[in-house]
């Protein structure tokens, strides 16, 4: 997470906007089943048709990546606003 503000800061990109941009793809996500299909799409273009079929075609595969994506903007805004704890093991 300690390279968000760098990564930010080299595109110019603030804080509030990235995190309305990640909010509202976050959210596109869950809204519009078009996502899921072109995901599917442009991974089996790289992962045989076996892999995409028993891992990404599979609908438990789609909630956990949408929740993953929600997770991980949770995270990202809480450290962007600087009110995130200090994990207690950190990688």
């Amino acid at each position: 997470m300690d390279l968000i503000d760098k990564k930010l800061s080299d595109h110019h990109c603030g804080a509030e906007h990235f995190l309305t941009i990640f909010k509202a793809r976050a959210e596109l996500l869950e809204a519009d089943p078009k996502v899921a299909i072109d995901l599917r799409k442009e991974m089996s273009r790289f992962l045989s048709a076996d892999l995409v079929t028993q891992t990404v075609n599979q609908p438990a595969f789609w909630a956990f990546l949408v929740g993953h994506i929600r997770d991980l903007y949770a995270l990202t805004e809480q450290t962007l606003r600087g009110n995130s704890a200090n994990p207690v093991f950190k990688m």
